[in-house]
């Protein structure tokens, strides 16, 4: 009968040390997740990586709208070829001639865009530092 009273004595011990390691573990792991506070960080994160999440959700709905009228039909108006875009634009106006190759290149551009912000998560994460209401105008 002591050697079962011992057994359980033992365990208990066990179990108190156990809860005081975890307890310890826990202190450490919310020391390790104190807040951040230097205000170059938050000026930083504030002003950068706000605004600019701002801006890639945004043009992600754009992209979306784009993609829409492009793959209903203006893919087939504009030929991937060396065909220019005669829109009566000069180059002394200081705007590029494009063909339709350079076109079908920017539209490549934008469905790579719009499949990495359609992958899981991504969308998420643009989304998460935004603070304004989201507002496409088109």
């Amino acid at each position: 009968m002591w050697k079962k009273i011992a057994i359980v004595e033992a365990v208990l011990i066990l179990l108190t040390l156990g809860f005081i390691y975890s307890g310890y573990q826990a202190e450490q792991y919310a020391w390790a997740q104190a807040g951040i506070t230097d205000q170059r960080a938050i000026a930083f994160t504030n002003q950068s990586v706000r605004t600019t999440a701002e801006k890639f959700r945004a043009l992600k709905y754009e992209v979306d709208s784009i993609l829409v009228v492009w793959n209903n039909g203006m893919n087939s108006l504009i030929p991937n070829t060396t065909a220019v875009l005669e829109d009566g634009r000069t180059a002394t106006e200081g705007v590029n001639s494009l063909t339709g190759a350079q076109i079908n290149a920017f539209m490549t551009v934008l469905t790579t865009y719009q499949t990495f912000m359609n992958q899981a998560g991504n969308e998420l994460t643009v989304a998460r530092p935004c603070v304004r209401t989201l507002e496409v105008t088109r």
